[in-house]
């Protein structure tokens, strides 16, 4: 996402919407977590405007589905017997509003919606939500999650005085694994024809990426088994990275702390052990952390904040008990300052090493992300000047060096810059005093100047980053009802389809991929592709998978060169699965069927239901990943091949299945064919695996 320490409290998977409701008889709590003000210890973690006052209930918005996270470093053991809730809302609200327990380890917890209790004489409503229903299994949780369910209109407020926990009992268990489809109700056919002389391209091993996680590293061994090709060095704590001293500052990610981390050396070592490429993110904003103890917003300097570090006291998050924004003081307070030179000897203490430097993330954010060292806006000429600035150095430093820029977070940051969005984008001063051309395309023709300029090229690869913006698909809830989960594989299409609008805020036709190369050959030929954060949510869900699935698939077909998962799925997860899907059934990776090295033309005549993404490898044998999108229909694909058989041959056919019932993918199934067609049946939400040899 858009930082590594914002993975401490990513909103993990939700469950299915469940139609269990909330009972109304209160009990004793044993811990309480809001009271007119966050108790020691719980944070505020949601996603809605809600300036939380001490002394006063919170007011969180619960308009497009919005929502409010009170979150506890470290969880809770699952043996509470109820969650108590006393909150005011309208009793138009009812049935809109739900709850659940969440933690960062994407486990899924039941959904319960509110039930319409009655008012007190005080306004309030009082519930009482036993964990038989908010979390059976008693896991390990770490946040209480309110957020709306359905679509209701902006402004409409809850007004929250009081969450506890009461005293229950109960064993703990491992998180288990969820996401299994509907059962099948039905049947359809339809057709896949594949051409193996036709659209043959490479597909760069480098789009199967993954993202270094500084919090989780050390509990992931699925990082090294999932079939990743490349590990990269990212998100906002990157940014203020300190090679040197192995420090970074966590911004705006979690209460602007430096913190000492184990740094870039061990990061890679560990890929050259495991046999992954690196990218590693170059710090270009000009300041790096100085020290693992210093923190931007000092309670002990600026007072009371509106939420504090629970284990270090004087770190505030910059935003005062009123809810306004602190204003930043000097960035020596936390850092040290990082010119080109700094980041040159950077580079050549790791010449070799690395397969692509990344110049920094997301800038056209960095007043607001990190805010504390730079308060203003990137502008147009900014971005160009620090890229050519700092590239110039990596260049001087290791001659062979691939680098990617400029990390752009998302749709706005493609088209404008940082100083058009403090001017909310409509009247975009800085892209009209500069041909009214999109940043990243106007990005690509001076970059194409600099080089004729400079006689080197200093950007080789377009880097830009994509998550779905629909509301709660991606982040904070991610939505697993059927509904969400249908949207969240629709939403893939805004990375190839120009026919289709993308259904959030953006609603426009994005077609990213094309979008981009378009943008890549008219101002700036030569330059490769990078989607350097990506994710679709719905890791322990199937609906993830395939999202994960079709992602991967069209990064083949679209020439990507690069891509990299934010961060890494949990083992064995249906988006693990999905990975492997492409890199290899079963057993070593590419040992087991998985798609091949070249890229041929493959088309689906129903693309809403499946997708069939097609390959041949050195041998000349053809794969295919083919994706069954619906919940509840078996699909029967006729395979129809032109040019990936010779005639004459005696052909077999090899079928591996998932559905996300069992670790792992099931079969194979084996038939021999006369020729080079063949008719499939595809499970209800299965991605597929097929081989014809």
């Amino acid at each position: 996402m858009l930082a590594t320490a914002a993975a401490l409290f990513a909103a993990g998977s939700p469950a299915r919407s469940g139609a269990q409701t909330s009972t109304s008889a209160p009990a004793a709590a044993s811990v309480v977590v809001f009271d007119a003000g966050l108790q020691s210890g719980w944070i505020d973690f949601g996603w809605s405007n809600k300036p939380v006052v001490v002394g006063q209930p919170v007011e969180v918005d619960m308009g497009d589905f919005g929502g409010w996270i009170t979150a506890k470093p470290g969880g809770q053991v699952g043996v509470f017997g109820s969650v108590e809730l006393s909150y005011s809302v309208s009793d138009t609200f009812a049935g809109a509003l739900a709850l659940r327990l969440g933690d960062d380890h994407n486990s899924i917890f039941p959904e319960v919606i509110l039930a319409a209790v009655k008012a007190d004489g005080t306004g309030m409503r009082r519930l009482s939500i036993g964990f038989d229903k908010l979390n059976p299994g008693r896991l390990r949780f770490d946040r209480i999650i309110v957020r709306g369910r359905v679509q209701l209109p902006k402004n409409s407020v809850i007004r929250i005085s009081r969450i506890a926990l009461t005293v229950g009992s109960g064993p703990t268990q491992s998180p288990a694994r969820v996401g299994a489809p509907i059962r099948p109700t039905g049947s359809r056919a339809i057709t896949a024809d594949i051409d193996c002389a036709s659209d043959r391209r490479p597909i760069s091993p480098l789009i199967y990426g993954i993202a270094y996680d500084e919090i989780k590293d050390a509990s992931s061994p699925q990082q090294w088994t999932m079939g990743a090709t490349a590990r990269r060095w990212g998100g906002n704590p990157t940014t203020r990275y300190n090679w040197q001293s192995h420090v970074w500052n966590t911004a705006s990610d979690y209460f602007w702390q430096n913190v000492a981390v184990r740094g870039h050396e061990a990061f890679l070592k560990d890929n050259a052990a495991h046999g992954l490429l690196s990218v590693l993110t170059v710090p270009t904003i000009g300041w790096v952390a100085k020290d693992a103890t210093s923190e931007s917003f000092p309670v002990s300097v600026l007072g009371p904040q509106q939420a504090i570090e629970p284990d270090h006291p004087d770190a505030g998050n910059g935003v005062s008990t009123a809810g306004k924004k602190l204003p930043p003081g000097s960035p020596k307070t936390t850092s040290i300052a990082a010119p080109p030179d700094f980041v040159g000897r950077f580079v050549a203490s790791v010449k070799g090493q690395v397969t692509i430097y990344q110049l920094d993330n997301e800038p056209e954010i960095w007043d607001s992300t990190h805010r504390d060292v730079h308060p203003n806006p990137v502008s147009y000429d900014e971005l160009l000047k620090r890229t050519v600035d700092y590239a110039s150095v990596i260049r001087q430093n290791d001659s062979k060096a691939v680098i990617a820029g400029p990390g752009s977070w998302g749709w706005l940051g493609y088209n404008y810059s940082g100083v058009d969005a403090a001017a909310g984008y409509t009247p975009k001063p800085d892209r009209l005093a500069h041909g009214d051309k999109p940043l990243l395309a106007w990005y690509l023709q001076q970059l194409r100047e600099a080089e004729k300029q400079k006689g080197v090229r200093l950007l080789d690869v377009l880097d830009v980053h994509f998550y779905p913006q629909e509301e709660n698909i991606y982040g904070q809830s991610g939505r697993l009802d059927p509904q969400g989960s249908a949207l969240r594989i629709r939403s893939t299409r805004s990375l190839w389809d120009p026919t289709y609008t993308d259904e959030s805020w953006i609603k426009d036709k994005i077609a990213l991929l094309p979008r981009l190369n378009g943008w890549i050959a008219d101002n700036y030929p030569g330059t490769k592709l990078s989607i350097g954060e990506w994710n679709f949510g719905g890791e322990s869900h199937m609906s993830g998978a395939l999202a994960t699935a079709e992602a991967l698939g069209r990064f083949g077909q679209n020439g990507v060169y690069a891509a990299n998962y934010w961060t890494l799925p949990p083992v064995d997860s249906p988006v693990y699965w999905a990975f492997r899907a492409f890199r290899g059934v079963a057993g070593p990776i590419a040992s087991g069927a998985h798609l091949g090295a070249t890229s041929v033309r493959s088309t689906s005549s129903d693309p809403s239901n499946a997708s069939v993404f097609a390959s041949v490898d050195e041998r000349g044998k053809m794969s295919a990943v083919v994706l069954n999108f619906s919940p509840a229909t078996t699909l029967s694909i006729s395979l129809r091949t032109k040019g990936c058989v010779p005639a004459g041959a005696d052909v077999r056919l090899r079928q591996f299945s998932y559905d996300g019932s069992k670790p792992g993918f099931l079969g194979p199934t084996l038939s021999a064919i006369s020729t080079g067609n063949a008719t499939v049946s595809v499970q209800p939400w299965s991605i597929n695996v097929v081989e014809i040899a």
